[in-house]
């Protein structure tokens, strides 16, 4: 029977420890998320999914002073703006870091006092313009002139594209206008003109209310 020597049995040992070290070794955590919706309007409730690895706890910051420490949080985002939504996990094998812009977008939606005048008139028009922004950018809603009559809604084909707005609507059940204008920076203010069988007829402005 051959015999160790003396040499082989602490390279042996060596490789043993090392071994037993490496398997004894705490994974490195992953930090990972998702949200379930960005680019939207504000304000909006942003669902956040966990897919973090090795990790048992989370410290999350929502890019607006608000954190968490959950699992799986929400976030409600009242103001448009870009957000650095930053994730840290830790483990027993350390901790990692992720971050993701979530981008909420400036809402039309809320009533507007509205003026328009027909090229033909010095008398202006004046009316109340409830607007629902869709996060397609679609718009949704209804006219109705201030003594309560002329009631009619927006036309599937009114949208929002950046700042250039156009809304459609059939006054008193024929004529078919176009309003065609600019939103300003703040999306409180808009003018512009308004047009029937793409011929210019008037002018207009509308000024958001506030709520």
């Amino acid at each position: 029977m051959k015999k160790f020597h003396a040499s082989s049995l602490i390279i042996l040992l060596c490789v043993m420890l090392v071994c037993i070290l490496s398997c004894n070794k705490e994974k490195p955590p992953v930090a990972k998320f998702t949200a379930d919706k960005n680019n939207v309007l504000a304000p909006d409730t942003i669902q956040f999914t966990n897919l973090s690895e090795n990790a048992d706890s989370y410290a999350w910051d929502f890019g607006d002073s608000v954190t968490s420490t959950k699992d799986n949080p929400s976030h409600i985002y009242e103001k448009a703006g870009i957000y650095e939504v930053i994730l840290i996990a830790k483990g027993a094998g350390g901790e990692a870091k992720v971050s993701s812009d979530i981008v909420l977008r400036l809402s039309l939606s809320g009533t507007w006092n509205k003026t328009f005048c027909f090229d033909n008139t010095e008398e202006p028009l004046l009316g109340v313009l409830e607007i629902r922004h869709q996060n397609s950018d679609k718009l949704e809603g209804e006219f109705v002139f201030t003594n309560g009559s002329g009631y009619t809604e927006l036309g599937s084909n009114s949208v929002i594209n950046d700042t250039n707005v156009t809304l459609v609507w059939v006054l008193q059940g024929m004529y078919e206008l176009s309003f065609k204008g600019i939103i300003n920076n703040d999306f409180d203010s808009m003018e512009g003109n308004f047009y029937t069988l793409d011929l210019k007829v008037g002018t207009w402005e509308a000024t958001k209310l506030v709520n």
